[in-house]
């Protein structure tokens, strides 16, 4: 189906051009075509019934492309001149209708706008728009025929001008279209052959008892169910045809006898006129009928494909989803394992460095030496911690986790925790805290403060200082950690929550960090239902924050 609807959607094709011998075998089947129709014309009748050869010059005026619009109008010009003269009509007389019949197809064209892009039958209003051409056509035409035999004849132009016209749209609507065929026309479902075979059997059958010689009753509107059947269910050159071989069945049956349509009164010219307008009608019905349907179908076919896309982007968007979360899963598996099986060689040369350190048998090189292993052991010791607590950070916070955690306590353990770094650049840290009880994981509130402490701590020059605070409006508290360091630049400050993230000021002063601080605070504070934000205060410096829900009292 989605290939169909491609087809169904796609431009109209361009014409391809009709070689020399092409157009000589469709000029003399035209010409053999008008002189066979000119001579079966029922006595009486000034005007051709139908005139076959204008639908077939039709089919060859939609199907030439732009550089050969002129070849199926010279056409028509010498077909109905050769035809005319063929049967023996006056040579004006035959000059006169063939220059109608020239009129015709330029105007046809000129409406159908076939010089600037081909027509096709695909939509209602391009059903619509064939429909009115012919009629402005075919109506111009009796009008130059009616014209020409009342002046040359003496015939009744109201007459002749509209058996004219009609046999022209009655032509032009059964033939013509078989040169606009849409698209994938063939693309339709078939049709089980017994509803086939059915189908044309009833319809035959209502022909017959419509148009059989001696019918005394009107039923010629039954023809159009058992049409009207074909033409829904059927393709649509099949449809086409249909119609097509119902309007010759109709012709033959009604060529010589005036009680066809269910009267013993009327006149053969009268019968002749009634049986061209039976079959513009069924040209009318069938064109909008078929068009209609096509139409339809090829809107179920695009909403049919465009489901069918939206599904496939839904497949893709969940195994892309799938394949995520599994990456995720592997990352996370792979950090909290390598993290737990570096913690325990950590935790062995932390061990036997700390023993090292307090032996008395170690000179001043010896435990320069010993120094150095232990800040990278501690550097170790922190890059792990820091991805566990990226780990943790990445899955929701169990309800049975969520405990109070007071914040006085929490500020207090966090300064005392980093006093001796804060000593060592002779950093004051100072604290602004009530009675505040923070709500959240003990654990990811005390890693994300001891971050913003830590971080404040490294860029804050010595005799600096730091601030924190805690701050509680009705259930959300706020913790600030300022410090009166350089503060971050533009840059810096717009990727500061992104993982692995160091700025050009941090490589700048060789501060040591792994990038993971900040976004590590962010993930953990985040996924126990705060905040995280940075800010340059008015003096300078930084201050870092996260806020949670918070009660006021002291936990119990």
């Amino acid at each position: 189906m989605p290939q169909v609807a491609a087809r169904l959607t796609a431009a109209p094709t361009a014409r391809r051009d009709l070689p020399w011998w092409g157009w000589l075998a469709a000029g003399l089947a035209a010409y053999a075509l008008a002189v066979l129709t000119l001579r079966i014309t029922a006595s009486g009748a000034v005007i051709a019934p139908w005139w076959p050869a204008a639908g077939l010059t039709t089919i060859l005026l939609l199907m030439a492309p732009k550089r050969q619009l002129w070849a199926p109008i010279v056409l028509t010009l010498i077909v109905t001149l050769a035809a005319n003269l063929t049967i023996g009509r006056p040579p004006l007389l035959a000059a006169l209708y063939c220059i109608a019949n020239t009129v015709e197809m330029v105007v046809l064209a000129g409406i159908l706008g076939l010089h600037r892009r081909p027509f096709t039958l695909d939509t209602m209003r391009a059903a619509v728009r064939f429909i009115m051409a012919t009629l402005v056509a075919a109506i111009v035409l009796g009008s130059l025929v009616g014209s020409a035999a009342w002046m040359l004849t003496g015939v009744s132009f109201l007459t002749t001008s509209s058996t004219a016209a009609a046999s022209h749209i009655a032509a032009v609507l059964l033939i013509g279209p078989f040169g606009a065929l849409p698209p994938a026309a063939a693309a339709r479902s078939r049709v089980p052959l017994w509803e086939a075979l059915l189908q044309a059997a009833l319809l035959a059958a209502a022909v017959a008892a419509a148009f059989r010689p001696g019918a005394d009753l009107p039923l010629s509107f039954v023809v159009f169910s058992f049409l009207g059947w074909g033409l829904l269910r059927q393709r649509v050159v099949i449809a086409y045809a249909q119609t097509l071989v119902t309007a010759i069945a109709v012709l033959l049956l009604t060529r010589f006898d005036p009680t066809s349509f269910g009267s013993q009164a009327l006149p053969k010219p009268d019968v002749v006129l009634t049986t061209v307008v039976f079959l513009c009608t069924l040209g009318i019905f069938t064109v909008l009928m078929v068009t209609a349907r096509y139409e339809i179908e090829r809107a179920h076919a695009i909403s049919l494909r465009t489901t069918q896309d939206l599904l496939d982007t839904e497949r893709e968007r969940t195994e892309v989803l799938r394949l995520k979360l599994e990456l995720e899963r592997q990352r996370e598996d792979f950090v909290a394992t390598t993290s737990h099986e570096l913690r325990t060689p950590i935790t062995s040369i932390a061990g036997y460095t700390e023993l090292l350190s307090e032996s008395p048998h170690l000179d001043p090189r010896e435990r320069d030496w010993v120094d150095v292993i232990d800040r990278n052991t501690a550097r170790l010791t922190e890059l792990v911690e820091d991805l566990l607590a990226l780990g943790r950070a990445s899955s929701p916070v169990p309800s049975r986790a969520v405990q109070p955690v007071p914040a006085r306590e929490l500020v207090d353990d966090t300064i005392a925790t980093h006093r001796p770094s804060a000593d060592a650049k002779a950093i004051t840290v100072t604290a602004s805290v009530d009675d505040t009880v923070l709500h959240g994981s003990p654990s990811d509130i005390r890693r994300a403060l001891t971050n913003l402490v830590t971080n404040a701590i490294k860029f804050t020059p010595a005799s600096g200082v730091i601030e924190i605070s805690v701050v509680r409006r009705d259930d959300t508290a706020t913790v600030t950690v300022t410090d009166t360091g350089p503060g971050m630049s533009a840059d810096t400050f717009a990727h500061a929550f992104e993982r692995f993230y160091r700025g050009a000021d941090a490589e700048q002063l060789s501060t040591p960090g792994t990038g993971l601080g900040l976004s590590i605070v962010r993930e953990l504070i985040e996924r126990n239902g705060g905040r995280v934000w940075l800010e340059h205060p008015d003096g300078g410096g930084l201050r870092a924050g996260f806020a949670l829900p918070a009660t006021a009292g002291t936990a119990s």
